[in-house]
């Protein structure tokens, strides 16, 4: 499930020209590959919406109980 992640690509689905300067350092300094590196972000931005997620269910969760002890 490996897909070609030219720079070109990642231009057109938003990344700027100094992002992909970072990512290219980050490549050089610590190795690995473009693919590498568009799949750990992948991971992580999942890891953030479910936090996220969590955290509006828990607030919403915190509100209701509120109302419910208010009514």
């Amino acid at each position: 499930m490996t897909m070609d992640f030219s720079k070109d690509r990642l231009l057109a689905s938003g990344f700027t020209m100094k992002e992909l300067q970072k990512l290219q350092n980050n490549i050089d300094n610590f190795g690995g590959t473009f693919d590498e590196v568009i799949s750990d972000l992948a991971k992580r931005f999942k890891i953030f919406l479910w936090v996220l997620c969590c955290c509006v269910a828990c607030f919403l969760f915190l509100v209701y109980e509120t109302v419910i002890k208010i009514v």
